[in-house]
């Protein structure tokens, strides 16, 4: 029915059908058209894209658990570290006596979900009595005006000089209350200690907190020092603007700056003045006539500087200071940048436990001065004391009047 040789050529056992194709080599003749043709490779099937990511991920994380391998760890509590209570309820791990690991964060610190008192806890009922005794509210208030009036007193250097009138200003503080315990803040890492790894959170303080943002991220020293950037290319724009004939720009910021550094100069120049008035010159005698007429004396010689013999005066060399512009005592640039990192962003910390908030402002009455402060504390309950007490200093005004009235 079929040939021989026809069954020999679709014979899948002759090495000839396995052949690799050839191709000649491509070739171009001068000024023909050259074809390009976009070749698209398609993806391998899903199957095998997830066996590679087994391969990749898998067998590794199988490994690390293996080494890991969590269910042979064994926690021994001793009696000191978890005591249950006749109600049923636990007490509280002693910490001192675990071990030190090495904690590697992941992440940034977060807020903790904030609590709030119950009507049943101390600290809560030591609140409510305060808020009824309002004789012990006014004494709490009365010690720190006395405390703050003092450090005021003690603390600015002009003020040192008057005196002070204790009982006089005017005060207004409000004594504000916590809803709950201080707001603490927690990162998630990885413990390693000897003979355990482990996944565990630590709880950061809210004080350890704000350090470590200061360290990390000085947003403060970064905006004032781009304050003063914007300062100078400002001043160089309105060069430029003005040998154009252009209207220079006014920053309403920076001309309050200016005005603000020309007053604290004219008030210091104005205590040296002050202060020079005070301590007296010497008196020296009046010089006569004839003395300044008088022939020096036989034994002394001419200075040979000031004699008409010696010509023109010596060339004294230029100073080493000569070559080089003076500095401004006084730049508008260093005023700009320690005005805003003074006007750094300073969290509000929640009172510690046990302690109220104590804030308003304090009038501090001198002989010629009345200085405002900002007053902002926090009050122990427990040991009748401050605890945390700043101050800010928010205006000085001279008790003296000026001379008021027209002709007549």
């Amino acid at each position: 029915m079929y040939r021989r040789a026809a069954v020999r050529q679709f014979s899948t056992l002759k090495p000839r059908q396995f052949q690799f194709p050839s191709r000649s080599p491509p070739k171009v003749a001068h000024g023909q058209d050259l074809r390009i043709f976009r070749v698209k490779f398609r993806k391998p099937p899903l199957r095998r894209r997830i066996l590679n990511g087994l391969l990749t991920w898998a067998i590794p994380a199988c490994a690390l658990w293996y080494w890991i391998d969590p269910r042979d760890l064994e926690i021994e509590l001793s009696a000191d570290d978890e005591k249950v209570k006749p109600d049923g309820s636990v007490e509280e791990v002693n910490e001192e006596d675990l071990e030190d690991g090495t904690f590697i964060p992941f992440g940034w610190p977060k807020k903790e979900e904030k609590t709030f008192f119950k009507g049943s806890e101390p600290e809560w009922k030591s609140f409510l009595k305060l808020a009824n005794e309002p004789k012990r509210q006014m004494e709490i208030q009365a010690k720190l005006t006395k405390e703050i009036r003092l450090e005021v007193a003690r603390t600015i250097i002009p003020l040192k000089r008057q005196k002070l009138l204790f009982n006089k200003g005017r005060t207004l503080l409000t004594i504000t209350y916590p809803e709950g315990p201080p707001q603490n803040y927690g990162v998630s890492g990885v413990e390693i200690g000897e003979g355990f790894v482990a996944w565990s959170k630590k709880i950061i303080p809210q004080e350890e907190y704000r350090r470590l943002s200061k360290t990390v991220m000085p947003f403060a020293g970064l905006r004032a020092g781009w304050k003063v950037i914007s300062y100078h290319y400002d001043e160089q724009a309105n060069k430029v603007r003005q040998y154009f004939g252009l209207k220079p720009k006014m920053d309403p910021v920076t001309m309050e700056y200016k005005f603000m550094l020309m007053v604290h100069l004219a008030a210091k120049k104005k205590l040296e003045q002050r202060e020079k008035k005070r301590i007296s010159p010497p008196l020296v005698p009046p010089i006569s006539k004839k003395e300044e007429t008088s022939t020096p004396p036989s034994g002394s010689k001419p200075d040979p500087t000031t004699s008409p013999e010696s010509g023109q005066e010596k060339e004294t060399p230029p100073r080493f200071s000569a070559y080089f512009p003076r500095a401004d005592p006084a730049p508008v640039s260093t005023y700009i940048f320690m005005q805003n990192l003074l006007k750094r962003d300073e969290t509000k910390l929640d009172p510690p436990a046990g302690c109220v908030e104590v804030k308003g402002w304090i009038e501090v009455v001198h002989e010629q001065t009345i200085t405002t402060v900002d007053v902002n504390s926090n009050y122990d309950l427990t040991t009748n004391s401050f605890v945390d007490k700043t101050w800010r200093v928010v205006s000085f005004r001279s008790k003296a009047q000026r001379p008021k009235g027209g002709p007549g």
